[in-house]
């Protein structure tokens, strides 16, 4: 039985909490500091107490390392209930070679601990499923984009010439894993069809539930006449991101002539100073804006209420949620054709991932019709409303529910 909406039992009402015990494993980094752990961007305390509805204790599954002190902009993601199981950090495939032994002895020893398991794809769910298998536990998963696409893109693995090998191993992988999951959520349709359940327990529903104050009015097309246009994108600045192909995209506006645009890429990551140099190389280092990473909320939602333009040139995605932020502002949004984004944006929208040209070309045609503008808008902020948290709110506890019921062990 597949749930892409809410089944008359699955809309049960939801007072009655399932006691137990869930570990989530996730690939993501964490930073220790003594006796607690802190996120930079994502899933901190308030992602996980959410659970906390639903189970009597969460506990992530994750990547971790040491700091002597909390910087600034770091959020707790520990606290009453949630409790971390840190594995072994790495980055990259030289890293992760060198401490392969820790790190698949880390997922085995947290995995064999009591509780109801639920695996977000990626490498250590692989390796954690690996052991559920042997012990035939069951489990729970969320599959959240493309496996192959992440994996053939890893800088190292290009580099050895064996991005298409890994990329169809990694798939495969993640095909049987989701196969012998006992239920699955999955942020996009396309998604559901290339990881597909034995169990036909399968609900569809992003990860991205946005609330009230996330939603902006619709722009009208006067708001799109000033200059300069801004163009603005959200992101870790890694190159899955594709951020060197948007600002080779605006060179090439530049040359066709529409000098009074600017584009800002708000975030952090490796790729800083490669775009800074590329920017400087191509002429455009008053047009292209780095500023670093925005904090969550209000000043994220300022910056883009400042902007007129949203670009995703992504090689690869799940249900983006920078893209639906951008929507739900009121932002018209152009994007590289992956993952969950035909789901959001129409075909004249999407370009193929990686094409300078084809993203250069859709941006013109896009920029220079102030009514096509405000009708994108407009059509955004309407799909953006079936992300509203109260819409996904009754999915999303049905399925925890599900992940519950998928063996008692460990309550």
């Amino acid at each position: 039985m597949k749930f892409n909406a809410i089944s008359p039992k699955s809309a049960a009402p939801t007072d009655r909490k399932t006691t137990g015990i869930l570990k989530v494993v996730l690939d993501y980094h964490y930073v220790r500091v003594g006796d607690h752990y802190y996120t930079d961007l994502a899933f901190d305390y308030a992602f996980w107490r959410e659970f906390l509805e639903i189970f009597d204790q969460v506990e992530p599954i994750a990547r971790v390392r040491c700091a002597a002190t909390v910087s600034p902009g770091w959020i707790r993601a520990d606290g009453p209930g949630v409790v971390f199981h840190p594995v072994a950090d790495y980055r990259g495939l030289w890293s992760f070679l060198r401490r392969s032994p820790r790190v698949l002895r880390d997922c085995f020893r947290w995995a064999s601990l009591p509780g109801v398991i639920l695996l977000r794809t990626g490498n250590l769910s692989s390796f954690c499923s690996l052991k559920l298998w042997l012990s035939r536990r069951p489990y729970a998963m969320e599959i959240l984009g493309h496996a192959g696409e992440s994996s053939a893109r890893v800088k190292n693995v290009q580099f050895l010439g064996l991005g298409q090998l890994i990329g169809w191993i990694t798939h495969r992988v993640c095909r049987i894993v989701a196969a012998r999951a006992a239920c699955a959520n999955y942020v996009s349709k396309s998604l559901q069809r290339l990881y597909p359940t034995r169990s036909g327990q399968e609900w569809v529903f992003s990860d991205v539930r946005l609330p009230v104050e996330a939603f902006a009015p619709v722009r009208p097309a006067q708001s799109f006449e000033r200059r300069p246009l801004r163009l603005v994108t959200v992101g870790r600045l890694e190159p899955e991101k594709a951020y060197d192909v948007l600002i080779r995209a605006m060179s090439e506006l530049t040359r066709q002539g529409m000098p009074d645009l600017e584009v800002m890429i708000v975030g952090d990551g490796s790729q800083m100073d490669y775009l800074r140099r590329l920017a400087g190389e191509l002429g455009l280092e008053r047009r292209v804006k780095l500023p670093g990473r925005v904090p969550p909320g209000e000043a994220l939602q300022r910056l883009l209420d400042e902007s007129d333009v949203f670009v995703l040139p992504s090689l690869t995605e799940g249900m983006p949620r920078a893209l639906l932020e951008a929507m739900a502002r009121g932002l018209p949004a152009v994007a590289s054709k992956v993952g969950g984004v035909p789901e959001l944006l129409a075909e004249a929208e999407t370009v193929p991932p990686g094409d300078v040209g084809a993203l250069a070309q859709c941006l013109a045609r896009c920029l220079g019709d102030p009514q096509r503008l405000a009708a994108l808008s407009r059509r955004n902020v309407g799909v953006a409303q079936d992300y509203r948290l109260d819409v996904l709110e009754q999915r999303k506890l049905a399925f925890w529910r599900c992940i519950a019921a998928t063996a008692p062990y460990g309550r």
